[in-house]
């Protein structure tokens, strides 16, 4: 496969905004991913990483919420933003995958597991019935779901959690999309089966070369799978770098609050109290001035109080990685 830094964007999300009322989910939020590459988006419940999601895939509820700017660049398919509902309904499922977080919610219920996969060929590829329900067995079988003639012919509440989010993986690779969007996939799975379907969207992504933003709170899944990393707190990006970059000097307070937070092997019979982040996610209609995250950071000073820092490049360091702190602004002392 070819260096996914060297390719040109599969998907280029440059200024995003999307608002539900008067709050701003998202607020500004840039990044570009490769064929072949995996970009993570962390950050905690309320940071705006799953807003970003459906803003791409144009699912945002007319009636909550809006993209209000910024551009979504899908390869070959032009500027997302401002697309009619039949032209992106066309594009996702085809150009676009969506693995979300609770199949249990996405399935539909009453139609056996099969068929929903074959509906996603049918409306995107013209195939007759029977065609179409071969393509979903070859789906199952290559999702790793045993007897898939069998589990074909199931209903969803007939499935397991682990094998109920293969049977929505086949459904997003369906037409072997060139980006697939995975938000919290392995969330309310048991660490085996959490393995498994890692390693299962791994092997796809390099058996189709598709791009894959995928979004989670875990970090310990970002040094699994990411080439990439956006940390997004109060709906703006802190920190964007290489995962290896990130995971062995994380400059802003958050992704370090982040990192300290993850459980280590430690010998049997001991105890270490984690430490946490003080605090929560702000209120989004009412952001703390200058700093979102300065009411939480144990290096907060005047200045974060008084101006937002730009994400930008670290004074010193990696010209290739941003951060959004005045502890690393050039010509700034705290």
């Amino acid at each position: 496969m070819s260096d996914p830094a060297a390719a040109v964007p599969v998907l280029e999300v440059s200024g995003l905004r999307t608002r539900f009322g008067p709050l701003r989910a998202v607020d500004g939020v840039s990044f570009a991913v490769a064929p072949g590459e995996t970009l993570c988006i962390v950050g905690e419940s309320g940071s705006g990483k799953s807003t970003v999601a459906l803003s791409i895939m144009g699912l945002i509820p007319p009636a909550a919420g809006r993209v209000e700017a910024g551009s979504i660049h899908l390869a070959g398919h032009g500027e997302l933003r401002g697309l009619a509902d039949a032209a992106m309904a066309a594009i996702r499922g085809r150009a676009m995958g969506m693995i979300f977080q609770e199949p249990m919610t996405s399935l539909n219920p009453v139609f056996k597991v099969g068929t929903q996969i074959a509906e996603v060929v049918r409306r995107h590829q013209g195939m007759s019935r029977a065609a179409a329900h071969d393509r979903a067995v070859e789906l199952l079988r290559l999702v790793g779901v045993p007897s898939p003639q069998m589990r074909a012919l199931d209903y969803p509440h007939q499935l397991s959690g682990g094998m109920r989010q293969r049977v929505m993986i086949a459904m997003a690779i369906a037409c072997d999309p060139m980006l697939i969007l995975a938000d919290e996939p392995t969330t309310a799975l048991d660490v085996t089966i959490q393995a498994q379907i890692l390693a299962l969207i791994e092997e796809l992504k390099q058996r189709l070369g598709s791009g894959i933003v995928f979004i989670t709170h875990d970090l310990r899944v970002v040094a699994q799978i990411a080439q990439t990393v956006c940390v997004m707190y109060a709906g703006v990006v802190v920190e964007s770098a290489t995962t290896r970059a990130l995971l062995r000097t994380p400059l802003h307070p958050y992704t370090s609050g982040l990192m300290a937070s993850i459980p280590a092997a430690q010998p049997r019979g001991t105890r270490r109290r984690l430490p946490v982040i003080a605090g929560t996610v702000p209120n989004l209609a009412k952001l703390p001035g200058g700093c979102r995250f300065r009411s939480r950071c144990p290096k907060a000073f005047d200045l974060c109080a008084e101006v937002e820092p730009p994400l930008a490049p670290p004074a010193k360091g990696d010209p290739d990685r941003l951060v959004r702190c005045w502890l690393h602004a050039d010509g700034v002392a705290a």
